[in-house]
């Protein structure tokens, strides 16, 4: 991982009181190196135990390693250490799976755990050196356990920017959801998503924007500002389509919009949902300015200066 550099990016991240950190550093230490440990013994255990019986593998040093992770995710999480809690909180759920279903014990996942145990030693280490990186540094490691038990994984996860609690709404034509606004939401996004015509982001801008004003729960009024803000900058080629913005826009497909036909807005994950269209805003580049009226109020709330800029695929 590369030195963080000091910017005025969003980086989400809170400032760390090194005391308690230095006071639990070598516990944390010793629970990442004891499940490393436990992981390559408990596989080439399995190795030599492929033609006879895989359940004659002990697996109680992985149950105490899983133990350990757990608790040492409540220490991280002690000292404001969000981001590097729920990377380690990844890895106990390999270590549980690997317990779980032996034959998933395969020879690659060594490595797998390898990588990302070491980018968190590293990680602490610079925390107490005073040179920590973002938290997003961890996170090709953070989704390679998630998706190695089959769970999601988003850049937002890691990065720690709280949404605004109040948030100024531009003027735009007041629009209500209904089946026809469904319609049309659908009609803009999909060229987006397939084609990726940059175009129907203008579309899309205006609809969403309407919705915004539209009135009723804050959570909604605040998600679809956000997302406006997203649309905006999409229209005007400062924010790229790239796998995070579509992955958004599918799942915005998917959870909000069928309400417009009365489908339930119960259990609606929108404030999760916001946080992610709010990580696609603050990489607008460059900076909103009035000519993107909902990426300019967004960052005018929250203070941001400079572009995020940091790659979430860097390693």
């Amino acid at each position: 991982m590369n030195p963080r550099t000091q910017t005025a990016e969003p980086m989400g991240d809170t400032v760390l009181d090194l005391a308690p950190l230095a006071w639990l550093h070598d516990e944390l230490q010793r629970a990442l190196q004891g499940a490393l440990a436990a992981v390559r013994d408990y596989v080439t255990a399995h190795e030599r135990s492929r033609s006879a019986d895989l359940s004659a593998v002990d697996a109680a040093e992985m149950r105490l390693q899983a133990q350990a992770l757990q608790q040492a995710v409540g220490a991280l999480e002690m000292v404001g250490l969000v981001p590097e809690a729920r990377t380690v909180a990844a890895l106990q759920a390999v270590v549980e799976r690997l317990i779980e279903r032996p034959l998933a014990a395969e020879p690659e996942v060594i490595p797998l755990v390898e990588r990302g145990v070491w980018a968190l030693q590293d990680q602490l280490r610079r925390h107490l050196d005073r040179r920590g990186l973002p938290g997003l540094a961890l996170f090709p490691f953070y989704r390679d356990w998630r998706q190695w038990v089959q769970a999601r994984a988003h850049p937002a996860d890691l990065w720690m920017q709280a949404l605004p609690a109040t948030l100024p709404v531009p003027k735009a034509q007041r629009i209500l959801p209904s089946p026809r606004v469904r319609y049309w939401v659908e009609r803009f996004a999909l060229p987006l998503l397939r084609e990726g015509r940059v175009s129907a982001a203008v579309g899309l801008a205006r609809l969403v924007a309407g919705l915004a004003r539209a009135g009723g729960d804050p959570s909604q009024t605040r998600f679809w500002s956000i997302a406006a803000a997203v649309f905006e900058a999409v229209a005007a080629q400062r924010l790229s389509t790239d796998v995070w913005f579509k992955r958004s826009v599918a799942s915005m497909l998917r959870l909000h919009v069928p309400s417009f036909s009365g489908g339930p807005t119960a259990g609606v994950p929108w404030e999760g949902s916001a946080r992610e269209w709010l990580y696609l805003v603050a990489r607008v580049d460059p900076a909103p300015d009035e000519t993107l009226p909902h990426a300019h109020a967004l960052w005018k709330a929250l203070g941001w200066t400079e572009p995020l800029r940091w790659d979430p695929e860097r390693r």
